[in-house]
């Protein structure tokens, strides 16, 4: 019998300790539920019309998309979400996004902020705050400000277009002392850069410094400051390597058969890629097992394979994706356990059980047959399908969860075939 098991990865991107917190609203779209109530870790601030989620991801050369997206305008309801509070002099933090302006509605050639970072425990102390203004004819002006008087608003010089997609990366610098802190703006950085280029504007504080760094808001001031705005791809990170995010993983895959694993992943795109070391954990020791190259920088998906010959009971792996300038990033884990029978086996309680953010299901079956595994939370909604095709027979399939996105809270899972209909429960705890 072939000894055969499958890790599937939904989505994984690569995961550095630099980073604080990436976003791509991977949630329903509704133009009902704003964004705070799709997600547990947005918070609702103030009151009138939401932040909506909406369908599509923003599109950007170079820059891979993932989830949907979100639209606002004018006066409405603000959001806020946590990452982990930088206070230490010296800390440099990065927040990129992708925007695009849909129409300047009735904003004024004083304009205002829509976005920026939070001091920690705080919804009113704001800085590095991003601000549009209309440029008095049909497009608009991007600037940056180290709190939110408009006399201090740095701008970048030129207008910006309505319905273009722009890559915005802001700064927000703890300098030692007091009211000094530096913030800065890029607009379409180059992509893939080891160190922090030359800034579009720049600002140094002159009033009160943030005690902290620990959150990014969305905020809808009104019609004449704020105009109709998409953005994507929201990312908070300490290292200019990381603030873009130049490679993104959209897969891993790896695939048990007989004594060897097959290791699959594919990137959506690549910016200064010069490869990735795989590495296995057999015994709590991370070892490296091979190098697969690179693509380099490239727009157009790739994908790469490497084989495990020598693997036997339970592994794990990891990728370690390199830039040429020599910044790494780590891909999440995945376990393989090479079994020599599925005999026994027909839907498992998921393990770890319960998990944060990650878990798997294991399933198996005694005859080839259509089969749909499916994750619902506790009001009967579908969170994600695992699998959705034909099962070979007596083949044991590990689908891997992950819940990054979702609240704590108890999620079911069912198998459902002509011959089964199977129904567990699981715990994701935060």
């Amino acid at each position: 019998m072939k000894k055969l098991i499958l890790i599937l990865l939904l989505v994984s991107a690569f995961a550095s300790a630099q980073t604080l917190l990436t976003e791509g609203f991977a949630y329903t779209a509704s133009g009902t539920d704003g964004l705070a109530k799709q997600s547990a870790l947005w918070n609702k601030l103030n009151t009138g019309d939401s932040i909506f989620v909406t369908s599509g991801s923003l599109s950007y050369s170079g820059y891979a998309t993932s989830g949907n997206k979100i639209a606002f305008d004018g006066t409405g309801s603000d959001a806020w979400r946590q990452f982990t509070s930088q206070t230490t002099a010296g800390t440099t933090v990065y927040y990129s996004f992708l925007l695009k302006v849909t129409g300047l509605g009735s904003m004024n050639t004083t304009g205002g902020y829509f976005t920026g970072v939070l001091q920690d425990a705080n919804t009113t102390t704001f800085g590095a705050t991003v601000w549009l203004r209309s440029d008095g004819g049909t497009g608009y002006n991007i600037g940056v400000n180290p709190r939110t008087t408009a006399l201090n608003t740095a701008w970048v010089t030129g207008s910006k277009t309505v319905g273009t997609t722009y890559l915005v990366v802001v700064l927000y610098s703890i300098v030692s002392s007091t009211a000094n802190d530096v913030v800065k703006i890029w607009i379409n950085p180059s992509l893939g850069l080891g160190s922090e280029p030359t800034a579009d504007a720049s600002a140094t504080n002159t009033g009160t410094d943030l005690t902290s760094v620990a959150r990014v808001f969305i905020r809808q001031d009104a019609a004449a400051a704020t105009p109709l705005i998409e953005m994507d791809e929201v990312n908070v990170s300490l290292d200019w390597s990381d603030a873009a995010l130049p490679v993104e993983l959209n897969s891993f895959t790896a695939t048990a058969k007989g004594t060897g694993v097959e290791l699959s992943w594919k990137t959506a795109t690549e910016v200064n890629n010069k490869g990735f070391e795989v590495e296995k954990n057999v015994n709590g020791t991370w070892n490296k097992i091979g190098f697969v190259e690179g693509n380099g920088t490239s727009n157009a998906p790739k994908s790469y394979s490497y084989t495990d010959a020598s693997a036997k009971g339970s592994v794990s792996y990891r990728l370690m994706q390199i830039d040429n300038n020599g910044n790494f990033k780590y891909s999440s884990t995945v376990n393989a356990n090479v079994l020599t029978s599925a005999a026994d086996y027909q839907l498992s309680q998921n393990f770890p059980n319960p998990f944060n953010p990650n878990t798997n299901i294991t399933f198996a079956m005694k005859t080839a047959e259509h089969v749909n595994v499916t994750v619902y939370n506790a009001l009967g909604q579908v969170v994600a399908t695992l699998f959705n095709d034909v099962a070979t027979a007596n083949q044991m399939y590990t689908l891997n969860f992950d819940g990054k996105n979702l609240s704590s809270g108890t999620y079911f899972y069912s198998l459902r075939s002509a011959s089964r209909n199977e129904v567990r429960k699981m715990l994701l705890s935060k």
